[in-house]
């Protein structure tokens, strides 16, 4: 059971993450998280990348999520060709904590669009949640 489950599951993340996307997504958010692993007898942290879009119709859209070694200028060129393999062509405003090697990968990715840059303060994009009236009590 749990095979089947686990194999069925396995591609439907594979197909949701390799779909087609929209050419020209006008927001890009960018962010990774590290977490410690243990594997064994040893630890080691790794990053998980997100990325998420603004489409053109104001509908906000999961493009991506990869576990890799580090957070670094090679992982976010990685990812940013990932969505340019599946579509992506233009975007106009990469929001990120300005990670160094964001900011390197997004001027290499992007650089024949003339893509901005914009640093959000951590925490920041949480607080945005709380100015929606489900979470905040008021709806």
């Amino acid at each position: 059971m749990y095979p089947t489950l686990t194999k069925e599951l396995d591609t439907r993340v594979q197909e949701f993450f390799s779909r087609p996307i929209a050419p020209h997504i006008p927001y890009l958010f960018v962010d990774a998280s590290s977490f410690t692993v243990r594997d064994s007898v040893r630890y080691y942290t790794p990053a998980i990348t997100r990325s998420a879009g603004i489409r053109t119709d104001g509908m906000r859209e999961i493009l991506g999520a990869r576990i890799a070694d580090c957070e670094n200028e090679r992982t976010w060129e990685n990812l940013f060709s990932e969505l340019k393999d599946r579509g992506l062509e233009r975007v106009d405003l990469v929001i990120s904590d300005g990670h160094r090697g964001i900011q390197s990968a997004t001027g290499r990715s992007f650089l024949e669009v003339g893509v901005g840059l914009l640093r959000v303060v951590a925490g920041i994009e949480r607080n945005v949640g709380r100015l929606d009236g489900r979470q905040s009590g008021l709806g």
